[in-house]
């Protein structure tokens, strides 16, 4: 179970590696929304990404005897991109699977921290993943499903809650539960009252429509 004190230690053991981001008003979307809107700039941080709050609180846990066959992961990129970079900071070997058809500038940025690339059909990234674990010996990070990686990625959350104190709503964008399960468990555990409210891609694309 993901506490508020797992993400505490997280906050302390992240902190000589990833940038407190800032919080942004929007005011272009004050009257849009009938709010003031505030967003946690994530793509401000380290590899442009939250992922990497997630990835590295995993991999800086892990103990040398579990490091020595390398890192395997599975991603269409930015959780890669934070297993890549960690395995840099520790000096061991990360294998990144991802969809053939990602982006080329994730491919690139992953390849640029020295990480290999297995490309595969999308449906079978964690079946390659998981064959590739074994065949090496390697340790596997999962994107989202995993308490270290939840904890990692609530540090923002407490980052959230010390920069507006006040806020009643939170917007947490939803892919395989990893960032909300953080953020949730941090402002649950610090607010005295709060909202989350999830939301997928297609939710995102009906908030942009009538506000672009």
């Amino acid at each position: 179970m993901l506490t508020l004190s797992d993400i505490y230690e997280a906050q302390k053991r992240l902190s000589p590696y990833v940038f407190r981001t800032p919080v942004i008003r929007l005011k272009t979307l004050d009257e849009a929304l009938h709010c003031k809107v505030y967003v946690k700039a994530e793509n401000m941080q380290k590899i442009n990404a939250f992922k990497i709050r997630g990835a590295l609180n995993k991999a800086l846990q892990l103990s040398p005897e579990t490091l020595k066959n390398g890192i395997v992961t599975a991603s269409s990129g930015n959780h890669g991109r934070g297993v890549a970079f960690a395995g840099k900071l520790l000096g061991v070997p990360v294998t990144v699977v991802m969809p053939e058809h990602a982006p080329e500038v994730k491919k690139a940025a992953i390849k640029a921290l020295g990480a290999e690339i297995v490309l595969c059909e999308k449906s079978q990234r964690f079946v390659i993943a998981e064959r590739i674990t074994k065949e090496k010996g390697a340790c596997f990070i999962h994107p989202f499903d995993d308490y270290d990686v939840m904890a990692g990625q609530g540090t923002a959350g407490l980052e959230m809650m010390n920069q507006l104190p006040k806020v009643d709503k939170i917007v947490v964008p939803v892919g395989g539960g990893g960032l909300i399960s953080g953020i949730a468990t941090a402002v649950k555990g610090t607010a005295l009252y709060f909202f989350t409210r999830s939301t997928n891609r297609s939710d995102s694309m009906k908030l942009y429509a009538p506000i672009a």
